[in-house]
């Protein structure tokens, strides 16, 4: 992963946030203004300034990989095509499990709603953050 200062035509950091892992397969931008991401099993955080990786959570049993989505308040990954859970990068705890369910894609729609996709059904969670 890297970070490029288009204006200035350079890379500004270069960082393996989860080593081992073939590629990360989703980022987004996290409520504490950090970069997200899935890389592998790993749910990891870095610091978009500096390139630093802060966090690492393994919440995932194979390489499938996942989503990860951002509100307001907290973050959702969905892990292992059936895990989706919660991490709230303010509280310093560890990620909770919100739903089980085969999934294929997940998406956040405002801060209330996550959707996610089996095939060819849509789902829809409420969320109480």
């Amino acid at each position: 992963m890297f970070a490029w200062d288009v204006a200035r035509s350079r890379k500004l950091w270069e960082t393996l946030p989860v080593p081992g892992a073939g590629t990360v397969g989703s980022v987004t931008i996290g409520p504490d203004r950090k970069l997200w991401g899935v890389a592998g099993t790993t749910v990891f955080s870095v610091d978009p300034r500096r390139g630093r990786v802060l966090r690492r959570f393994v919440l995932g049993s194979t390489t499938a990989g996942g989503d990860i989505v951002a509100t307001r308040k907290a973050l959702y990954a969905g892990m292992d095509g059936g895990r989706i859970y919660r991490i709230d990068p303010e509280s310093g705890r560890a990620p909770t499990l919100v739903a089980e369910h085969p999934l294929r894609r997940l998406a956040v729609q405002g801060d209330h709603r996550l959707l996610f996709s089996d095939g060819a059904e849509l789902f829809r969670v409420d969320l109480r953050d």
